[in-house]
C-alpha cells in the first residue's frame, strides 16, 4: 500500500562527483518517474503507477 503519491520537480547540486554522474542521472530519471512509493521493512521502493517498481532502496550499515 502506498504511502503517498507526489509530483514535483527534481534537481541536483552542480557539485556532483564526476565518477557517479550515471548513477546521479540514473537515480534522479527513477524519481521523476515515480509517482508513488512505499517502505517494506528496510526497503524502499519507487514505483509507476502502483504497478511497476522501478527501483528499490535497501538500508545497509557502514563499517567507516
Amino acid at each position: 500500500m502506498p504511502i503517498f503519491t507526489a509530483s514535483a520537480e527534481v534537481g541536483s547540486a552542480l557539485m556532483a562527483c564526476p565518477n557517479n554522474l550515471q548513477t546521479e542521472s540514473e537515480f534522479l530519471k527513477a524519481l521523476q518517474a515515480a509517482d508513488n512509493y512505499y517502505i517494506n521493512g528496510d526497503e524502499l521502493i519507487l514505483n509507476k503507477a502502483r504497478i511497476v517498481p522501478l527501483t528499490k532502496f535497501k538500508t545497509f550499515t557502514s563499517d567507516k
